[in-house]
């Protein structure tokens, strides 16, 4: 996904945690721990196109590098507070800020390689485009809320806890409107009697609404686009 809507996540499941005990700072933190995993776009200088490719959203998108650097990070907050807070909570809200992130990214068509360095297998359900607007605005209305409104905390943990559930339930939303796309697909493809070997659906820029469909059949491959609004 977009920069923005990972910060923006990073900034909403750190304060889930943190929220309670240094209030808005836990936003800017999340934020930026919700990125890193991004930073290996730094590397790019040092290979072709083609072979970055290989090395973007692998071992700083895995489950590896989300452990190790939430418990360096986590270790390093905990000391700069002064040991004022426990140290597992700073470990589990920099693991949820950017473990999100790679899940967020398998759920895209790039997908994340979540098993680097071990396996180079590339996880992606395709699901949601990279710039969806509509789960951006879910999380940047939450974010805002807390930064601009002046709330309790029990006020405070309610938005949060509504911004993740809308957020996450749109997720959910992606896979069934996929779901219904795909089975469209079938049926098209299965009317005219033609034997495939893999359908692929994919989600359209900016919406869950259309989706490209590529049938891959022995010889040929078939490309449509269907809407559920159709």
């Amino acid at each position: 996904m977009d920069s923005l809507t990972q910060g923006l996540l990073g900034a909403t499941t750190f304060a889930l945690v943190k929220d309670k005990e240094i209030g808005k700072k836990s936003l800017l933190i999340g934020a930026i721990a919700g990125t890193l995993p991004d930073l290996d776009v730094l590397l790019y200088p040092l290979f072709n196109e083609i072979a970055f490719l290989t090395v973007h959203r692998s071992v700083s998108h895995s489950i590896v590098f989300s452990v190790l650097l939430s418990l360096i990070l986590g270790e390093w907050f905990y000391r700069m507070y002064q040991r004022k807070q426990s140290r597992k909570s700073w470990n589990w809200a920099f693991f949820l800020a950017i473990m999100t992130h790679s899940l967020l990214d398998w759920c895209t068509t790039y997908g994340t390689k979540l098993l680097s360095p071990f396996h180079g297998h590339l996880f992606s359900t395709n699901n949601i485009h990279v710039f969806e607007p509509m789960y951006t605005l879910i999380l940047l209305v939450g974010v805002l809320l807390l930064l601009f409104k002046h709330s309790t905390q029990v006020r405070r943990q309610q938005i949060l806890n509504r911004t993740l559930a809308f957020s996450s339930a749109f997720i959910l939303w992606t896979f069934v409107s996929k779901g219904i796309a795909n089975r469209k697909f079938v049926q098209a493809i299965e009317q005219q009697q033609i034997a495939y070997e893999k359908v692929i659906v994919s989600p359209t820029p900016f919406n869950s609404i259309l989706w490209h469909g590529i049938i891959n059949t022995q010889n040929d491959y078939y490309f449509g686009t269907y809407s559920l609004l159709a």
